[in-house]
């Protein structure tokens, strides 16, 4: 199995991200991938890596004035982690799993994580230009059988727009900032999608491509 972090929020979820690796039985984090500079997404990436190392770290390019950058950097420096700098879309191959990254806006990406069978779409936030960089890849090339949207998401992104380009058979939300409107939940059902909302009380979700199942 490989181990694939994507974003950490801030301290606390750098520990509960901790203790799953452990549960899992992995020593290190196989790729740890920020998807936004942005505090609310990335802040929590130093404690995670003052808690457990990586092999590799993947982040968007900026300079040493971003101070996310800059203590993310000197977080992976300090810990000799090979330092992937994102400038675009970049695929990433961990036989037999592949992450692609694509770049939806500035130093912002979204990830899609396949094993050739199962797939899963993380977005961290989302809003209708994202949505609509969406469209301009292949058709099928965002589906994912789960796709994972996170707290940063804009108000009404969830849509059916979203649906039709990711077409996911389960949806992950995170609800702990704000809730689904009544047309975002009729959008997901529209496109017979399983819903699962977590928030504080249930806040952990792994995607377990061993036995090919989500645990929440």
């Amino acid at each position: 199995g490989k181990s694939i972090v994507v974003d950490c929020p801030d301290a606390y979820a750098a520990n509960q991200i901790n203790r799953e690796i452990g549960k899992y039985g992995f020593d290190k984090i196989d790729v740890l991938v920020v998807t936004s500079l942005d505090r609310y997404i990335s802040d929590g990436v130093p404690y995670l890596l003052s808690y457990t190392s990586a092999r590799k770290i993947v982040v968007p390019k900026s300079d040493l004035h971003n101070d996310s950058y800059r203590r993310i950097m000197e977080a992976a420096q300090k810990a000799n982690i090979e330092i992937i700098l994102l400038n675009g879309d970049h695929q990433i191959s961990l036989n037999p799993i592949q992450l692609n990254v694509y770049e939806v806006e500035e130093q912002g990406y979204v990830v899609k994580i396949t094993d050739g069978v199962r797939s899963a779409g993380v977005f961290s936030t989302l809003n209708d230009d994202i949505i609509t960089h969406g469209l301009q890849y292949p058709m099928g090339e965002w589906d994912v059988d789960t796709l994972l949207v996170g707290a940063k998401a804009v108000k009404g992104s969830v849509n059916g727009k979203l649906m039709y380009i990711t077409k996911p058979d389960m949806l992950v939300f995170s609800s702990g900032r704000r809730l689904l409107t009544l047309d975002e939940r009729m959008d997901i059902i529209g496109a017979d999608a399983d819903l699962r909302e977590l928030s504080l009380a249930r806040p952990k979700l792994t995607y377990d491509y061993r036995k090919e199942k989500l645990w929440i």
